[in-house]
């Protein structure tokens, strides 16, 4: 069973200010928006980062469950980890064992050639999870959610690729196990992987981890400008040291992982060893580790 971490999706009190601050700091291009999620009361913007994809979401109505996860967590931040399944079958072993361990579908839609699942975040104790497949069964390749002309947005030549996101909650063994279950691949507890569970601190997702082409041109671009999101980027170069570059807007500590001259998709669980070098506001720390064993 393959599962591909494909998109992370923030949420933003104000949409157009965070996506003109990721686009700079990342360089990154906007590539797709989405009238379906006005379903919802959000407006959205899609931004792939190598073949997978950074969304931001903001509530454009009142009474929303986005404006209610803005409210508890004090401000903008993570707000969904989106899967894809290798083909139907892994898909669909997700969404039958979800129920069993007692974990709602918030929502789904299933057609022929593609479906998609979203667990509720109070089931899933700190976030929506989704999980999505499709006819191509390709995690390069066609991804519904951010349309059929994305593939000419795609800049490489700051951030590289989406390399992990993590997940805080009260009981990061007891989260880690249960994502786990639910997703069904083992998780090494409080170790650097695509999903990390860190030490306890208030529910929801906190950093996402990105390759980056040079740890030099990412800390010119972030000392220019600051992220509004409360979630931190971490953007880790392509090669050399196990040195990384974060922008952060809080003032939490963290240790996540490092890619060494790795392809740039990761399996959605795979192991390394990493320090970072942090950019708090406008303050930059040099921390130097050998490079990981993969």
């Amino acid at each position: 069973m393959k599962i591909q971490l494909r998109q992370i999706c923030l949420v933003a009190a104000e949409l157009a200010p965070v996506i003109d601050d990721l686009t700079d700091i990342l360089g990154i291009n906007p590539c797709h928006i989405d009238p379906g999620v006005g379903q919802w009361g959000l407006e959205n913007t899609l931004i792939p980062i190598g073949r997978n994809f950074l969304e931001v979401v903001a509530p454009v109505t009142e009474g929303t469950a986005a404006g209610r996860y803005l409210d508890r967590r004090g401000g903008d931040g993570g707000y969904m980890v989106i899967t894809q399944g290798e083909n139907r079958d892994t898909y669909d072993a997700v969404r039958l064992r979800a129920p069993e361990l007692g974990v709602r579908v918030a929502f789904e839609r299933s057609r022929d050639t593609s479906g998609l699942c979203q667990l509720h975040p109070r089931d899933m104790i700190a976030c929506f999870y989704e999980i999505e497949w499709n006819e191509a069964n390709d995690f390069n390749g066609l991804w519904h959610p951010a349309g059929h002309s994305w593939e000419d947005k795609v800049r490489q030549d700051v951030s590289v690729d989406l390399l992990g996101v993590e997940i805080q909650g009260d009981d990061p063994q007891a989260l880690g196990d249960h994502w786990a279950n639910v997703i069904g691949t083992p998780v090494n507890f409080m170790t650097p992987v695509a999903l990390y569970f860190p030490a306890p601190r208030k529910r929801g997702t906190a950093t996402i981890n990105l390759i980056g082409n040079s740890k030099e041109t990412f800390g010119r671009r972030s000392l220019i400008r600051r992220s509004n999101t409360t979630s931190r980027v971490d953007l880790r170069p392509l090669s050399g040291t196990s040195t990384a570059a974060t922008h952060q807007c809080c003032t939490e500590t963290c240790c996540s992982r490092a890619v060494q001259n790795r392809p740039c998709k990761p399996d959605l669980f795979r192991n390394s060893t990493a320090t970072t070098q942090r950019i708090c506001g406008r303050t930059l720390r040099h921390t130097r580790s050998a490079p990981a064993a993969m």
